[in-house]
């Protein structure tokens, strides 16, 4: 279907076996270096994480999930937000730090099981309607394929869904004769602090939003790069398919990639329909919109497939993002503010002031279409405003000047403006602690 044939060993350029053995090889000299990372960080650098509310909060639903399936109680389903489902988290949270000092577990030995003698369940917990669901479901996967409750495999997750994709990256590239890039590219993912320490981050699922960028960056890498091939291109589709559903569900964010996705693949399918090919016939152009059609609904028919119908809300935070640029329409990068607006609405009656964001249901139509409504209109009013907006995020995504300022190293009269002890603007409100969640991409070590 368009293949090229292999170049003949005569000519002194590598046949495509030579290069598939090469780029095996690549692919497992490339992907040590960040195992060795990972595990050599996880054992000297990890801090206790039980008591951060995420990891906590996966932790419990997929517990409860894997002990119902072998001793039902019958109860029914309880949310995160109970107070019942609060108590229980806490009470297993102190039940495995206990288990785990007593047969010495470390974070990096993911595989290893508590013999844990769980505090009464109140039945099974469930997710709130605006959490990402798929951390917890992976976790409770593993520990049914474990047999037991393994505390740090909620850790591992993105790392271990990294490593193939990764391999992946780096065989595309020895694929397209470039192997030195390929395993070099592989090592600076596995010498960057920001890439290593985000796969395990217990605040959220963002290692997830890595490997999701790495597997669309594979497949633009063959698409793009390697010689045309019409099945290859299907079956990657195919296989990124799976991949993309996984990362969605614990990161949905990655949705926002699609748009890069669909451009790799529309670069791809041109490559392959300008190969003449005695068998097809037909106009080229509608060759190439067949194969966008068809790769796209295989990477995209998973997901929608598998969506859970929890999910992180997407109205609100892109009403608060709009404050790290916004200073004249009221965006604030706070949830403290982004609740305000909500209880001043009229959205959240009779909810105590007290109650977190996160246990407010921010993902329900309602307060979607609330948010919603407030960017359009701003948007509509003052088009110019938003594009301004726009590309400011795009400069400062593209340069990172962000990471020059907060590491001390942009000009004097920046630090003075704009450095770690000069004042920022409201509207940004706590957008520099998610720059310190982990060490910045700036950082190598």
């Amino acid at each position: 279907m368009g293949k090229a044939p292999d170049e003949p060993s005569s000519s002194g350029r590598p046949t495509s076996e030579s290069r598939g053995a090469l780029g095996i090889l690549a692919c497992l000299a490339a992907c040590v270096p960040f195992l060795f990372n990972f595990v050599a960080w996880t054992a000297s650098s990890y801090d206790r994480v039980q008591k951060l509310r995420r990891y906590g909060e996966d932790m419990s639903v997929a517990t409860t999930s894997y002990l119902e399936r072998r001793e039902p109680t019958g109860s029914p389903a309880i949310k995160l937000s109970s107070i019942a489902a609060q108590r229980y988290g806490l009470g297993l949270q102190a039940t495995m730090l206990k288990e785990e000092q007593q047969l010495g577990l470390r974070p990096w030995q993911f595989w290893r099981t508590l013999p844990v003698d769980s505090p009464v369940r109140p039945g099974p917990i469930v997710h709130r309607n605006n959490d990402d669901v798929g951390r917890a479901w992976l976790a409770e996967l593993g520990f049914r394929l474990l047999g037991g409750v393994a505390p740090f495999l909620l850790l591992w997750l993105a790392a271990l869904a990294c490593v193939p994709v990764l391999g992946w990256m780096v065989w595309e590239l020895a694929g397209a004769g470039h192997v030195v890039a390929g395993v070099v590219f592989a090592i600076a993912c596995a010498c960057s602090p920001f890439f290593v320490e985000s796969m395990a981050l217990p605040y959220s699922a963002f290692g997830f939003y890595l490997v999701g960028l790495l597997a669309i960056a594979a497949f633009a890498v063959f698409a793009i790069m390697r010689i045309p091939d019409a099945r290859g291109f299907l079956l990657r589709a195919l296989a990124l398919g799976p991949l993309l559903a996984v990362c969605a569900l614990c990161r949905d964010g990655i949705l926002l990639a699609l748009p890069g996705l669909l451009l790799a693949m529309m670069l791809g399918a041109r490559r392959i329909v300008a190969v003449p090919a005695a068998a097809v016939s037909g106009p080229r152009w509608r060759r190439g919109l067949g194969l966008v059609l068809l790769g796209f609904v295989a990477a995209a028919l998973p997901y929608a497939l598998a969506r859970s119908p929890t999910h992180h809300e997407i109205w609100t935070g892109v009403w608060e993002g709009l404050g790290d640029f916004d200073r004249t329409k009221g965006h604030v990068w706070s949830d403290a503010v982004a609740v305000k607006v909500l209880t001043d609405a009229g959205l959240d009656p009779g909810v105590p002031t007290a109650v977190e964001m996160f246990d407010r249901e921010l993902s329900s139509p309602e307060k979607e279409a609330f948010f919603r409504r407030l960017v359009l209109e701003d948007v509509r009013s003052d088009p110019l405003w938003f594009l301004t907006i726009l590309g400011k995020r795009v400069v400062a995504t593209v340069t990172q000047d962000e990471l020059l300022v907060l590491g001390g190293r942009s000009a004097p009269s920046e630090q003075a403006r704009r450095g770690r002890g000069a004042p920022i603007s409201p509207n940004q409100g706590r957008i520099r602690f998610f720059y310190h969640l982990v060490p910045s991409a700036a950082s190598v070590g």
